[in-house]
């Protein structure tokens, strides 16, 4: 029984070793040997490629490529090729890898809406999304309030990269207008001027002086000249017969 024991322990050790052996002699020497056979290639340069055209060029040098990171380049299309190790120019074997970095481009987020809003609170909404503030244009509004938001370039809901610009228009307010004069008019005139102006009558108040002519205009508030918001009422003072 020891016997058997003794043989099946000492064939176990010869097979560890001769194992161990073949490992060792194919690892620093056979792998070695044909590794120097393997014919050298210069890698071409795929950066800028998308992954598809990169690796049928890289193909050709039979050489493969390998994804090592994908990310957000502002530069750079989606799925085109960022960098490349190793650097094209360099030599490699044939069967060598080709380490890529991938843009995922500049990840798309939409225009918010800030209709309405205040200059200063827009600015802080775009700055959280990751956008900038472009450039600001003032203009007349008669319904959103002096300045807030009357809308943005691009508008809202359109889809833009990660930094980019977004121009603001912003609400003067209403029109400033020049009330006319309406002095010696007769009240259908007077309604034709402001309604060109952008302005309307407001309280018709009547007197009577035998100085003016009647049925015409003596006075008005305010007075000509003066700058009213575009929508604003002009108060007038008709001449009207005594009866």
């Amino acid at each position: 029984m020891y016997e058997t024991w003794k043989v099946v322990v000492i064939s176990l050790l010869i097979s560890v070793f001769t194992a161990l052996f073949i490992c060792t002699f194919f690892y620093f020497f056979v792998i070695p040997y044909f590794e120097s056979k393997k014919e050298i290639v210069e890698v071409p340069n795929i950066v800028g490629m998308a992954k598809d055209e990169a690796t049928l060029v890289l193909g050709k040098k039979g050489l493969l490529m390998h994804i090592s990171e994908e990310k957000e380049d502002l530069n750079v299309p989606e799925g085109k090729i960022i960098s490349q190790d190793p650097f094209y120019g360099f030599n490699a074997k044939k069967g060598d890898l080709v380490k890529v970095v991938i843009s995922l481009g500049s990840l798309k987020m939409e225009v918010p809406d800030l209709t309405g809003i205040p200059l200063s609170q827009a600015f802080t909404m775009l700055e959280r999304l990751g956008l900038k503030l472009g450039n600001i244009r003032k203009t007349p509004s008669d319904n959103i309030p002096k300045e807030c938001i009357i809308s943005t370039e691009p508008e809202s809901g359109t889809k833009i990269g990660r930094s980019s610009s977004v121009n603001l228009i912003v609400s003067e307010g209403k029109e400033e207008v020049t009330v006319p004069r309406l002095y010696g008019k007769n009240l259908t005139r007077a309604q034709t001027l402001l309604e060109s102006c952008g302005l309307k009558v407001g309280r018709i108040n009547y007197t009577t002086s035998e100085e003016y002519s009647f049925d015409i205009i003596i006075g008005q508030h305010p007075r000509a000249g003066t700058k009213v918001k575009r929508g604003s009422s002009v108060s007038i003072t008709i001449n009207k017969e005594a009866y």
